[in-house]
């Protein structure tokens, strides 16, 4: 009998031990699952223009965080305030940045009507005023203070028929990572624009490099104005010099004190002016192995029964150099007049530099030579005499550092672009045909100044979309809403009920 009892329950403790080992393979199964969702996921944005898209300096920067950093955002949901508005657009914002930092990212909230003690113990330890609506980053014993009012362009037109001011966009990821910025690099770097020749002035609200420059200053780059004839040489505190469309060419004096800067490792800009003949400029960088060409880019267009002549050049970005290589995709406009570029190879190879192309005009663009002639006696593509397929209008000249016991020479590098135009505040608007202009403007200061990780796309201020209709359109929307749509679900339904009758 105690035979068959143990016979008997060999087969229920197996059956145990099966159903336990089955629990305990899904209890593993979830919790694999759980894991690598939570920590190997995949993200997409579906929402109209990307808002919730974070740019590629934005991804950069983050990653580029050794040290945990902190965002308390001191302000009500409830205030009466304009930036009310900006509320709920800051919170998805700072979501998506918490989540893109991996854990180097801690945001906290402070209502300063709900929790008053903690928002004394941060205004006392900060020591910062009583300004509710206000955001603070701290990072490695940094602090940065952004006012919510600097996240928003708002209407104001409303306010004086009685309503709330109009959020027309949001800027936050912009502002948070120019803030992100200087925190990183509290050391600013200072660049000089040249003036004396001509060319635009950087201070002053009628500046047209106003807009390059502001955004230039907000990720820690201090903009100065250099005239070179009163100095023996290039400050030594200049981290990068730019020369922007000059309507003199340069003096002797002024091209050998750049000269020297460049050997003793210095960095320059160059936007060239095609409407403007500098000799002597244009042999100066001739001689670092990248020459302006006397050509005009354009291409012939078919309107119609008529051809024109289309001098606004379209161009492409190129892979192999830091500040054009992660703005493949995006597209260059370079309106007005545009001159072609030539790499010396010959040049590079005797002064041991490295030349790389950064913009080439798309396909069916072309250098003219006979740009003068060209509206009288017609225009056509000489293989011969113009240049041809691919047309450079931007490259770079880098000189790699050389040390050994006797000597060290420090690297150098040099930007060249030929139009100066795209980088004016009217070229700059913010439109997808000028997007990338400011992107690459800003990305050859970073590289110029060492700070190539962060030359890539900046953030974008994303415009609201909205849909105007006529009083035509509204009652064509509420019939097909109210009585279109639901009597086609009854029809459905009653065709399904005489259906199931029958």
């Amino acid at each position: 009998m105690a035979e068959k009892i143990i016979r008997n329950s060999i087969p229920r403790n197996a059956i145990r031990l099966s159903i336990c080992i089955q629990v305990v393979l899904i209890l593993s199964i979830l919790a694999a699952i759980n894991y690598v969702s939570f920590n190997y996921y995949w993200r997409a944005d579906f929402s109209h223009n990307h808002r919730f898209s974070l740019a590629d300096q934005t991804e950069r920067t983050l990653r580029s965080l050794n040290k945990r950093a902190k965002i308390y955002v001191v302000t009500s949901p409830t205030t009466r305030a304009a930036e009310s508005n900006l509320y709920q657009d800051l919170r998805n914002l700072l979501k998506e940045l918490q989540l893109t930092a991996k854990g180097k990212l801690a945001i906290e909230f402070v209502d300063p009507t709900r929790d008053p003690i903690r928002a004394r113990t941060l205004q006392a330890r900060l020591k910062y005023g009583d300004n509710e609506n206000l955001v603070i980053l701290e990072y490695d014993g940094r602090i940065q203070f952004v006012r919510m009012a600097e996240f928003g362009s708002f209407d104001f037109t409303p306010v004086s028929t009685g309503r709330p001011p109009r959020l027309v966009a949001f800027r936050g990821e912009q502002i948070l990572m120019d803030a992100i910025i200087s925190l990183l690099n509290p050391d600013r770097h200072k660049v000089f624009f040249l003036i004396g020749d001509g060319e635009p002035g950087v201070n002053g609200p009628n500046s047209q490099l106003s807009m390059a420059v502001g955004y230039a200053v907000r990720q820690n780059i201090t903009i100065e104005p250099l005239r070179l004839e009163a100095l023996n040489s290039v400050p030594r505190e200049a981290s990068a010099i730019v020369i922007v469309a000059p309507q003199f060419d340069l003096s002797d004096g002024n091209i050998e004190k750049l000269q020297k800067y460049w050997d003793q490792g210095g960095n320059l800009m160059v936007l060239l002016d095609p409407a403007v003949r500098t000799p002597g400029l244009n042999r100066f960088i001739s001689s670092l192995g990248i020459l302006p060409e006397d050509n005009r880019v354009l291409r012939l267009v078919q309107v119609g029964l008529t051809t024109n002549i289309d001098r606004a050049v379209c161009g492409e970005f190129l892979p192999k150099a830091e500040p054009s290589k992660r703005l493949l995709g995006a597209t260059a406009y370079f309106p007005g007049n545009t001159q072609s570029l030539t790499l010396q190879s010959q040049v590079a190879q005797e002064k041991q530099l490295q030349l790389r192309p950064l913009i080439q005009a798309k396909e069916g663009f072309w250098g003219e030579r006979d740009y003068d002639q060209s509206t009288k006696n017609g225009i056509r593509y000489d293989p011969g005499k113009d240049v041809g397929y691919p047309v450079v209008i931007a490259a770079s000249a880098e000189r790699d550092g050389l040390r050994d016991e006797r000597m060290e020479v420090q690297s150098a590098k040099l930007v060249v672009v030929g139009n100066s135009d795209f980088a004016m505040n009217r070229r700059l608007g913010g439109t997808n045909a000028t997007a990338a202009n400011l992107d690459f403007i800003l990305g050859c200061l970073n590289w110029l100044v060492d700070r190539g990780n962060l030359a890539a796309i900046v953030p974008k201020s994303p415009s609201y979309f909205y849909l105007n209709l006529t009083n035509a359109q509204l009652r064509e929307v509420a019939f097909n809403t109210i009585v279109v749509i639901p009597g086609l679900v009854a029809l459905i339904g009653l065709l399904v009920w005489l259906r199931r009758r029958k």
